[in-house]
C-alpha cells in the first residue's frame, strides 16, 4: 500500500507535469523521499526534520547535493501545504547555495593566436572546413570584441561569397 507521502508526491508530479514541467530529476528525488519516509516508518505529513534528514543522504555527499535535494523538497512542500496544512516547509539555504558558478576561462593573447593559427592551417588541410571555420571565427571574434562591427562583417561575408561564385 502506498503511503500518504508517496501519493502526495505522485499528485504533485502529475500536476506539475500537466503544466509542462518535465521534473525528471525532481521526480526521481521526490520518489526517493517517499521511499525514505516509508523506510524509517514515517507516516505523517512532510516535516522539515524529515526533509532535512533525507536531504543529507548519503552522509558523504557534497553540501551542494544536499542543498539541491532540500530545495526540491521545499518546492514540493510549498505546493503540498495547500492540500495538507500540517506540511512543514524546510528552511531555505540551510546547506548553502543550490548551485556553484564555474570559473570562466579567459583566453590569453597567445591562446587566441594559437586558435587563429590553427584555423588558418585548417583551411589548407580541409578547404571547405577552413572556409566555414574562417567565417565563423571572424564573425565570432568581431562580435565578441566589438559588436558595432557587425555591419562590416556582414559586408565582408557578402563580398567573399559574391567573389567565390
Amino acid at each position: 500500500m502506498k503511503s500518504n507521502l508517496r501519493n502526495a508526491v505522485q499528485r504533485y508530479l502529475r500536476t506539475r507535469r500537466s503544466l509542462g514541467f518535465a521534473l525528471v530529476k525532481d521526480g526521481i528525488e521526490l520518489e526517493g523521499l517517499a521511499r525514505y519516509a516509508e523506510h524509517i516508518g514515517h507516516t505523517g505529513p512532510l516535516t522539515a526534520r524529515l526533509a532535512i534528514q533525507w536531504a543529507q543522504q548519503p552522509r558523504q555527499a557534497d553540501r551542494l547535493y544536499w542543498a539541491s535535494r532540500l530545495d526540491i523538497a521545499r518546492h514540493f512542500a510549498n505546493f503540498w501545504v495547500a492540500y495538507d496544512p500540517r506540511t512543514e516547509i524546510p528552511p531555505r539555504g540551510l546547506f548553502g547555495p543550490t548551485f556553484r558558478r564555474r570559473a570562466v576561462h579567459v583566453y590569453t593573447p597567445p591562446e587566441i593566436g594559437a586558435l587563429l593559427a590553427a584555423a588558418a592551417v585548417l583551411g589548407r588541410v580541409h578547404p571547405l572546413h577552413g572556409q566555414t571555420f574562417g567565417h565563423v571565427s571572424d564573425t565570432y571574434w568581431y562580435l565578441t570584441i566589438c559588436p558595432e562591427l557587425m555591419g562590416l562583417v556582414v559586408n565582408r561575408l557578402e563580398k567573399h561569397w559574391e567573389e567565390s561564385r
